[in-house]
């Protein structure tokens, strides 16, 4: 889903399009109205399959290269430092947050404490004031305990595998490319 932009995105999109299999095809599609909350419901309308992935522009690392938080302005500066802080949740989360509640669960307690506090209280930190400025945005969602439960623990678990894979491959010089 290209937002409009003008970083010549089309071509790359097209060029992947054309050899993408058939059991996993890739699709340009082009948004005229500015804002990521657009481009999404444009393409989130578009997609006909049971399980899909969106990426946004700012999940590869190498753009942090081109445009470092210090040089962005506003609220792109403050999300851009969610997105770096997130690294450190994301390992957290895998190495410690879980773990040490699959732990307690089982009466020991060997994983809970300062460390786990403290992710707790950054993850629900970045998460709260993300909240807050989709509240401004007007975006449409539902408050509910059990969809918060199912964020925590099976979107946010997929989301860190996924991040951490990403996270690896960067650090170890592999060339990112879709399949």
């Amino acid at each position: 889903m290209d937002n409009a932009s003008t970083d010549g995105t089309k071509c790359p999109i097209q060029a992947m399009a054309r050899l993408a299999p058939e059991n996993r095809p890739v699709r340009y599609l082009y948004c005229g109205q500015p804002g990521k909350a657009n481009a999404l419901n444009l393409g989130l309308s578009k997609v006909r399959t049971r399980h899909f992935l969106t990426v946004d522009a700012d999940t590869w690392l190498e753009g942090l290269r081109e445009v470092p938080p210090w040089r962005q302005s506003g609220c792109t500066r403050y999300f851009t430092s969610v997105n770096l802080s997130i690294i450190y949740l994301d390992l957290a989360y895998l190495f410690g947050f879980v773990p040490g509640v699959i732990l307690t669960l089982f009466g020991y307690c060997y994983l809970v404490g300062l460390l786990t506090v403290f992710t707790a209280l950054v993850g629900a930190l970045c998460f709260w004031t993300v909240y807050r400025y989709q509240k401004r945005l007007d975006i449409p969602f539902k408050n509910t305990l059990f969809g918060f439960i199912l964020f925590l623990f099976f979107f946010q678990l997929v989301q860190s595998t996924a991040s951490l894979h990403g996270y690896l491959s960067h650090l170890a010089g592999r060339r990112q490319s879709w399949k």
